[in-house]
Formats: C-alpha cells, sequence, structure tokens
C-alpha cells in the first residue's frame, strides 16, 4: 500500500518533472543561440528617415535625444508633434537643421502619429525612435547593415536605460530590458523570426512597411481600433510578407525612464 501510494505520487509529479525538462532544453537552446549570434558588419550604407511620433514629451528631453539623431546623418528627420506641443516646435525650429522636419498634428495615439511620418517618408529605410530614446554614437551605421540582404525587412536594436543607476526603479527597468536584448532578441534574430522590434529605435525597409501603412492604423480587436503595440504590429506585418527581422545588438540606445515618483504620478487620475 505504501509502495502504491508512492507510485501513485511519482506518476502525478512526472508531468511536471517532464515540463521540467522541456522549459530547461528552450533555456540551454536559447542561451546558445543568443551566445554565438554576433553582429551583421559590412559596409552597407543608404538613405535613411528617422520618424519620431512625440506626444507631450518634455522638450529637454526631446532636444537631448535630437542631438544625438542629428550627430549620426541621417538623411531626414520626421518629428511628429502634437498641436500642444508649441514650446518643442519653437525650439527645435530655433535650431534651423535644415534635415530636420517638425509635423504638428493631433495625436489619436501613437500609432496615427506614426502614419503621417511613414507617407512622408522617401528614403530606402525608416528608423522609427521614441521621443526619449536617444543613441550611442554608431548606431545608425550599424542598424543599417543587416539590410544587405534583401531578405531582411527590420531590425531591432540593443537597448538600455539612461541612468540606470539613478534609481531603483531604473534599474529593474535595465535589467528586465538587457535580459530581452542579450537572450531572447539574438536567439530569435538568428532566425530572423524576432517577434517585436521594439519602438524605443527600430529600422524598417520603407517598400515593406509604408504599402502597410492602413493595417498598422486601423487594426481592429473585438470591434475597436488598437492604439497600443505598434511595435508588435508592424514586426507582424513584415514578418506576414515572408521578410526577416533581424536583430543588430550594436545598434545601442538609451531610454529615459520615469523615476519612481515621476511613475507613480503618471498613474494618478
Amino acid at each position: 500500500m505504501g509502495h502504491g501510494s508512492f507510485g501513485e505520487q511519482l506518476m502525478w509529479l512526472l508531468p511536471f518533472g517532464y515540463l521540467g525538462i522541456v522549459s530547461w532544453g528552450f533555456w540551454i537552446v536559447r542561451k546558445l543561440l543568443a551566445a554565438t549570434s554576433r553582429p551583421v558588419r559590412n559596409d552597407y550604407r543608404t538613405t535613411t528617415t528617422v520618424v519620431v511620433p512625440s506626444f507631450h514629451e518634455d522638450p529637454d528631453v526631446l532636444l537631448r535625444c535630437l542631438k544625438t539623431w542629428v550627430r549620426q546623418g541621417p538623411s531626414r528627420i520626421i518629428i511628429v508633434l502634437d498641436v500642444a506641443d508649441v514650446e518643442a516646435q519653437q525650439r527645435i525650429e530655433a535650431l534651423r537643421i535644415p534635415t530636420v522636419d517638425v509635423v504638428m498634428f493631433r495625436h489619436r495615439g501613437k500609432r496615427s502619429a506614426l502614419g503621417v511620418g511613414i507617407r512622408m517618408v522617401d528614403t530606402e529605410l525608416i528608423v522609427f525612435v521614441d521621443s526619449d530614446t536617444a543613441w550611442e554614437d554608431g548606431t545608425l551605421e550599424a542598424v543599417q547593415m543587416p539590410f544587405i540582404d534583401p531578405a531582411v525587412g527590420a531590425v531591432s536594436t540593443r537597448q538600455n536605460v539612461y541612468l540606470p543607476k539613478s534609481s531603483v526603479w531604473r534599474r529593474v527597468a535595465d535589467w528586465i530590458i538587457d535580459l530581452r536584448c542579450t537572450d531572447y532578441a539574438p536567439a530569435m534574430g538568428r532566425f530572423g523570426g524576432v517577434i517585436c522590434a521594439s519602438g524605443r529605435t527600430a529600422a524598417y525597409r520603407t517598400s515593406v512597411i509604408q504599402p502597410c501603412v492602413e493595417d498598422l492604423e486601423h487594426e481592429m480587436f473585438f470591434g475597436r481600433e488598437c492604439v497600443a503595440g505598434d511595435d508588435g504590429r508592424m514586426t507582424w506585418l513584415v514578418l506576414s510578407q515572408g521578410f526577416r527581422v533581424a536583430h543588430q545588438d550594436s545598434a545601442r540606445a538609451l531610454s529615459m525612464f520615469p523615476g519612481v515618483r515621476e511613475a507613480a504620478g503618471a498613474l494618478e487620475p
């Protein structure tokens, strides 16, 4: 009876043992793929437009980030501001940078602003950047390199938090982002199957994403238009056409994350 009871317990636990083996097996494979992944390096360069949707961004943050984009010499930068962001408009236009265009638009969610920018692009590549995201030197060059392969439709980048040691909140956020960019994204990128090229900074082949702009703007879920998840949607639109989505670890971006008090304040009604 005792043996039977132990045997029954063992049989009951067996599925969890199998689940553990499968789970750890996937983890090991993912780690190996990520560890052996290397950035693409070549001399491929082409025309690029940086599209930045910006909704009530702190002008100081936006201009700090703008300097890092301009410094790397894209063909054009399009910043889509909300109509209320007059201070940001005035400060950007006062810089008189010929490659920077400011568009004033009544935002109806990030996707609507992205659509405005996408339609204005006439370069081979579009690089989408969040308004609080700065680039490390060499990011624009690095993100172009995988596009030497005509099968690549989009490229994700390595991302971290700006000034992560300034708060515990930012340390945690940096750890979470770093885990994705050193593990999941490189592993999936080995097969051109990154499932979400984070919108903080990601590059797309214009000829692939521009014809799909209405599918981005008017994605429906249970009868309602989606307003979030734009980067996942754009990635899926690329993959659904049979193109690869690569990961380029040498293209690095730093995003501003709020501190604990700022984050709490943002949640207040």
